[in-house]
């Protein structure tokens, strides 16, 4: 009986089935790589060019991504769905050889997202991307 248990729990664990398909973790960091990748969505957040978003520590920015924390999540289904989040970090403006710290920047963003398990050739890894957005909601200047 005992052996049975365990096998099934292999199973169980190795498809992944009975995990939620993401976690809150999961879109934070989805949430905080957005005003890291886009100087269009850092610019809006700050209310001055900025190359980039980077870590709230005004000092060393570009060693995290901003901070994130969900508002609202409403997922459509296992994989897929709509977020809002407040960011908060340092804006960074990029200029080759310079690099310029702007200050504290903060708003709120809404995204949507898809949640994958994909294959790369070693493990089966999640990964999370967006699908609309992110757009900024309001910026808190």
């Amino acid at each position: 009986m005992r052996a049975i248990f365990v096998s099934i729990l292999i199973v169980f664990t190795l498809c992944g089935c009975g995990h939620p398909s993401i976690q809150r973790e999961d879109l934070e960091s989805l949430a905080g790589s957005g005003p890291l990748n886009n100087s269009r969505l850092a610019t809006d957040i700050c209310g001055q060019p900025a190359t980039m978003m980077g870590g709230p520590d005004p000092k060393n920015p570009l060693t995290a991504l901003p901070r994130a924390k969900l508002l609202t999540w409403s997922p459509t289904n296992e994989t897929e769905g709509a977020a809002t989040a407040h960011v908060t970090g340092t804006g960074v403006l990029r200029e080759w050889p310079n690099e310029t710290v702007l200050g504290p920047c903060e708003g709120v963003i809404a995204f949507n997202y898809r949640s994958l398990r994909i294959d790369n050739g070693r493990a089966v890894v999640r990964q999370t991307q967006f699908t609309k957005g992110p757009f900024l909601v309001r910026a808190n200047r």
